[in-house]
């Protein structure tokens, strides 16, 4: 047995020590050396802690052996009983937890941002550019780091059947993203319940509408106004289920009920938008097949179909009677990826629909304040990657998005198109660097059915420490 074996090993030691102490003392009779009698000491100092070990083992071994009676009481435990602490000691059980565990993750990053035309909000905000600037004034530059964040993932104990936890990532800023203001923003906040491939969500996440991203260090707008629609947190209860198909495939299959239109009541009541009374419909479908890349963590392959439903009032005139008309919210969107060997792929997302400004889509459009009729668009984006090495990663993207201009009244967004090139550098763990240029062009609806457009080049630099 192994507390046995080591007594054994401790009782060899300490013979070996004592030979080879009485080795140097016979030398010493023959031939004094102060070097030799310091190393008697030392050995002599040995073999006393060696004798100090064996006897602390012996005392914990009786105690062992005491609790083990207690505990399971009169009875043929004892050698058998010490067998079982044996195998504990060399492979121990974990412990109970005392508490759901928490973890704290977070990401520390500064960016500066420079642009040969004004963006709308300033040089922060990479959404749109602002028309041609009458004093001819449009270069901008800025810096700053509120874009840090932080991010809490607990375990929660099992409820019928259930696995149960929560998580919450709060960003730093606020919806008025456009302005630059400051603050602290949910974009995640849930907890969950999962058992066998079903997981339930409730609480903030993610829109399941075209929820593909592409891989940018413009992480505010993420292609947004530019084909990629969605991609915000939404309030919402999901279902999911996901299960595998072949060998490597995982199919999943989600539905959403999610908070619908934000209420909106202009600052002369003119305008008026609110729910309907009902939540939107979400519902997503994907399919990954194959493993990943030895280097590009993507499967060789990867299908989705998604879309959204829903209705909500808009309100006219300043004064009751109201006029109250009810429009429809509705959108598709496709998209998928393919990997090109070990360290390369190409991935990209379309969508159409109408009424989906809440969405990001068709430019921010919802309804013409005219005709009051809903307003259509559809928008896209396509990306390639190369993974260099393993701490290089390469990308070449474009994204465009359109408002259907004969539903636009003029001075409206109608065409806005971004191409960019970036990489990401990990220099270190926990460490990354990444670096964009991006050419932005932006089209406003004229009057004569034409394009006020305005175009400019910008770069983007960002510094990232991960805990």
């Amino acid at each position: 047995m192994r507390d046995r074996d080591l007594g054994r090993s401790l009782g060899a030691a300490a013979a070996v020590l004592a030979g080879l102490a009485a080795g140097p003392a016979l030398a010493a009779s023959a031939a004094p050396d102060p070097r030799l009698a310091d190393l008697a000491a030392r050995i002599e100092a040995q073999e006393r802690l060696l004798a100090r070990a064996q006897a602390d083992l012996e005392a914990q071994k009786a105690e062992l052996r005491a609790l083990l009676a207690e505990r399971e009481g009169p009875g043929p435990a004892g050698a058998g009983a010490v067998e079982q602490i044996q195998v504990a000691e060399a492979e121990p059980e974990p412990a109970e937890p005392s508490g759901p565990a928490v973890r704290l993750s977070g990401v520390i990053r500064t960016d500066f941002r420079a642009s040969s035309a004004r963006p709308v909000g300033g040089a922060a905000s990479g959404f749109y550019l602002a028309p041609p600037d009458a004093t001819g004034r449009e270069a901008v530059f800025d810096g700053t780091a509120q874009y840090s964040s932080i991010a809490l993932a607990a375990d929660g104990p099992e409820v019928l059947g259930f696995r149960t936890g929560a998580r919450v990532a709060l960003s730093f800023f606020d919806g008025g993203a456009l302005n630059a203001s400051y603050g602290v923003n949910p974009a995640a906040a849930f907890v969950w319940m999962a058992r066998d491939g079903w997981t339930l969500s409730f609480g903030r996440r993610q829109e399941l509408f075209a929820d593909r991203e592409p891989d940018m260090v413009d992480t505010t707008s993420v292609l947004n106004f530019s084909g990629n629609a969605a991609n915000s947190p939404r309030t919402q209860f999901r279902v999911e289920h996901a299960g595998p198909v072949g060998g490597t495939g995982r199919l999943t299959l989600a539905l959403a009920l999610t908070y619908p239109v934000s209420t909106y009541v202009s600052d002369t009541f003119a305008d008026r938008t609110e729910d309907n009374g009902a939540p939107y419909l979400e519902a997503g479908l994907k399919l990954a097949l194959g493993p990943e890349g030895e280097k590009l963590a993507r499967p060789l392959l990867e299908a989705e179909v998604s879309g959204v439903y829903g209705t909500f009032r808009k309100y006219y005139n300043l004064a009751p009677p109201f006029e109250v008309e009810t429009k429809t919210l509705s959108g598709f969107a496709v998209g998928g990826s393919v990997r090109l060997g070990p360290a390369a792929g190409l991935q990209g997302e379309y969508y159409s629909g109408q009424a989906l400004g809440e969405y990001s889509g068709a430019l921010g459009n919802t309804v013409n304040g005219v005709t009051r009729g809903e307003i259509s668009g559809e928008g896209g984006w396509i990306q390639a990657t190369a993974q260099a090495t393993s701490d290089l990663r390469l990308n070449l993207g474009y994204g465009r998005d359109t408002a259907q201009r004969s539903e636009l009244t003029p001075g409206s967004l109608a065409r806005n198109e971004t191409a960019f090139a970036n990489l990401f550098w990990t220099p270190a763990p926990r460490w990354r660097l990444g670096g964009e240029t991006a050419w932005r062009k932006t089209g406003y609806l004229r009057p004569d059915g034409g394009l006020l457009t305005n175009d400019g080049l910008g770069l983007h630099l960002s510094a990232e420490m991960r805990f």
